[in-house]
């Protein structure tokens, strides 16, 4: 938080020793240095409010406003990391490989997984509604008892279901993403949200306008993990 220009985030690769004879050479193991950037992208809308609704509500009308706000935020961001994202900052189905429901199994999920597993990370899954209900009702084995998603978890690792993950650019439902998202770099620059309240321009509306600015930027330090897409969504029989 509170960034002031744009900032660079220092990546390091792993480091991989072995065992050697007594007298035996070191290997060079010397760590290949990176950088992850994050450089200010502008989130933006306007809000326009009635005076009327101002001088005659019966609630709290700014600390809805605010809460609204905040949510609408959080979405487009979400949006953004686990959709396509902006250029140059592909979302995380950026590269999502598209598989029906027929193909979905067990197997294909712990694919994703290991993927994360291999470069020694801990996997996370996020799922959009649709994909939930269908893992919920594939088993994980052919004669098992346990759906690939219980207990709120696929296979038993952490799970998060959000509207934000959109499997194509056509807005097609069902997509299914793993990451470690501890690699994920958030920025925000300045004091969060910026509100600028204009009571002139539509005065003789009598509207006021909330012109919204949020500073952020994001950035992996690693591969963001892979991702594949349901491509429709089919009930068990």
């Amino acid at each position: 938080n509170g960034l002031v220009g744009n900032a660079k985030i220092p990546t390091m690769s792993r480091i991989n020793f072995g065992f050697k004879a007594e007298n035996a050479a070191a290997d060079n193991v010397t760590p290949t240095m990176g950088k992850a950037s994050l450089t200010p992208q502008r989130l933006t809308g306007k809000v326009v409010i009635s005076k009327q609704l101002i001088n005659q509500t019966s609630e709290d009308l700014e600390r809805r406003l605010r809460l609204n706000i905040s949510r609408a935020i959080a979405q487009a961001f979400e949006m953004a990391v686990l959709g396509y994202g902006t250029s140059p900052h592909n979302g995380i189905m950026y590269n999502a490989t598209g598989v029906t429901d027929a193909a979905l199994s067990y197997d294909t999920v712990l694919a994703l997984a290991e993927s994360i597993y291999t470069g020694n990370m801990r996997p996370t899954f996020v799922v959009d509604p649709g994909a939930a209900r269908l893992l919920k009702q594939k088993p994980r084995l052919t004669y098992g008892n346990s759906a690939i998603m219980a207990d709120g978890m696929v296979d038993d690792e952490p799970t998060f279901i959000t509207n934000s993950l959109v499997a194509a650019a056509s807005g097609v439902k069902g997509a299914i993403a793993c990451a470690d998202f501890s690699r994920l770099h958030v920025g925000t620059w300045g004091d969060l949200l910026d509100i600028t309240v204009d009571p002139y321009t539509l005065a003789g509306n009598g509207e006021i306008v909330l012109t919204l600015n949020y500073y952020c930027d994001w950035a992996w330090d690693a591969a963001n993990g892979t991702a594949y897409a349901v491509n429709k969504i089919t009930p068990a029989s």
